[in-house]
């Protein structure tokens, strides 16, 4: 005979979503955006009584009846579409409770899914593939930086060095000039320069 075991604590994962939020009943999420837009199920209702009318008027042979409940039909659908934009857009997207904007809804734990559905494994795998390049890129451009800025103190070490008027502990040469004295370059004919005739 089978055992009736049942472990809590695979239930409890099981009604959870990947994110941690808990799985919401149809039932539940049914009766929760009829709260959330309820001019969406009225104008459908509506949209579909006009529709039953004209099929009504149809049957009975009344043409302009008909036509009238179909022009009916068109325009309730279109404020139903009209009602459902403007609710989407002004009462939020229709998040679960305790997720705020379209993003929440539409990602889950960075993955983007269609709302109401758990990412799959791979999506995970990918995302995790993902983040870790990205760390590595990121580790990447940190040293790259640190480089960068060990190259630079030194140039700026090298210039305060090398800066005229004393700062610096020598001077960078002048191009044109060797550093000789030239008082005594005029005296040493060795030392002078050659002259052009």
């Amino acid at each position: 005979m089978a055992s009736q075991v049942k472990f809590p604590e695979v239930e409890a994962r099981k009604a959870l979503n990947p994110d941690g939020t808990p799985i919401e009943a149809t039932s539940t999420k049914f009766w929760r955006k009829l709260r959330e837009q309820p001019l969406v199920p009225i104008g459908s209702l509506a949209t579909c009584g006009a529709l039953v009318a004209a099929s009504h008027y149809l049957r009975k042979g009344d043409r302009n009846q008909f036509q009238k409940a179909l022009r009916w039909r068109v325009g309730l659908q279109g404020l139903t579409v009209v009602a459902a934009v403007v609710g989407t857009l002004y009462l939020g997207s229709g998040t679960p409770a305790g997720k705020e904007g379209d993003e929440a809804a539409s990602t889950i734990g960075g993955i983007a899914t269609s709302p109401g559905r758990p990412a799959t494994v791979h999506q995970l795998g990918r995302a995790e593939e993902r983040r870790e390049a990205e760390r590595q890129q990121l580790s990447q451009r940190l040293r790259e930086a640190e480089l960068r800025e060990e190259q630079d103190q030194k140039r700026q070490a090298e210039e305060v060095l090398l800066r005229p008027g004393g700062q610096g502990l020598r001077t960078r040469p002048i191009i044109g000039r060797d550093g000789r004295d030239r008082s005594k370059a005029e005296n040493d004919p060795a030392l002078a320069p050659e002259k052009q005739i």
